[in-house]
């Protein structure tokens, strides 16, 4: 569930945290039997635990692909769970939690600082450390998306945020500060590099078309959600991979302009993390 929302009825609320529940599970326990490579991959990483344990960046294309799972929701559990989570949406101005005391508020404090400096690797060493201080926190994890986003380690973002957004969907409507998010110059060097990298059929392009689709949600650019989702759908089909359920949400929930109502300091859409 998105907290700190006045607007929208309790009733719409919790209907909309059964329908993500229920969506989380189909994530979770349908995945394909073979990877792109049409080899077993691993299994794919979808529980919320995004902890110690899930703190090595990705390097085999093959491993925790985003386009592994089968069988989507139905079109009107998906429209409904897209309209409530449109209503819901919200952009975040911070990550770090207010209080400062705790190890982990220190790193987070400390990692967002340094994606504002854009010193990426930096930044992602700091959401790690945050991530075994506070195993499956929600922010941390992003944090740790976006550093590696802008340090150019696009398979780990896409994996990571992959991931993410299969644990916790309510944050797929959530949008970040522009602090938070690699600055103009750097995300056009960005765009060009996933660019370049989708014009492949092969799972590296996709991945690269599914950070062009966020980042295109993120900075209201639609034609780009359009574009990198294109790609997703171009290398699935030419790889024959069934797409992931989470695409078409994205896809629809990220291709028109969303509410954009400001958090307050005291109104973080932080699921719990859970056991």
């Amino acid at each position: 569930q998105i907290s700190g929302q006045g607007e929208g009825s309790v009733v719409a609320v919790d209907e909309l945290d059964r329908l993500l529940r229920g969506f989380s599970r189909e994530l979770e326990t349908r995945p394909d039997p073979l990877g792109p490579t049409g080899q077993s991959p691993n299994p794919l990483n979808t529980a919320p635990d995004l902890g110690p344990t899930r703190l090595r960046r990705a390097e085999d294309p093959t491993q925790n692909d985003p386009a592994t799972v089968d069988d989507a929701m139905s079109a009107e559990r998906m429209d409904r769970m897209i309209a409530l989570l449109r209503d819901q949406s919200t952009t975040l101005d911070r990550i770090a939690p207010r209080e400062s005391g705790s190890l982990y508020a220190q790193h987070m404090r400390a990692g967002e600082r340094l994606l504002g400096d854009g010193m990426w690797f930096i930044a992602e060493e700091r959401f790690v450390a945050a991530l075994t201080a506070k195993p499956g926190d929600a922010m941390a994890a992003i944090g740790r998306a976006h550093a590696q986003l802008g340090a150019g380690l696009y398979l780990s973002a896409a994996v990571n945020l992959a991931d993410l957004l299969r644990a916790y969907p309510e944050l797929a409507a959530v949008r970040y500060d522009d602090a938070l998010l690699p600055g103009t110059e750097r995300l056009e060097r960005i765009r060009e590099q996933l660019r370049s990298r989708s014009l492949r059929d092969d799972a590296n392009a996709r991945n690269a078309g599914f950070l062009l689709a966020y980042l295109g949600f993120q900075t209201e650019r639609p034609d780009d959600v359009r574009e990198g989702f294109a790609v997703v759908n171009r290398v699935n089909e030419a790889l024959e991979v069934k797409t992931d359920p989470l695409v078409p949400v994205l896809a629809e929930l990220w291709s028109e302009p969303a509410k954009r109502k400001q958090s307050t300091e005291d109104s973080q859409p932080v699921p719990d993390a859970q056991p």
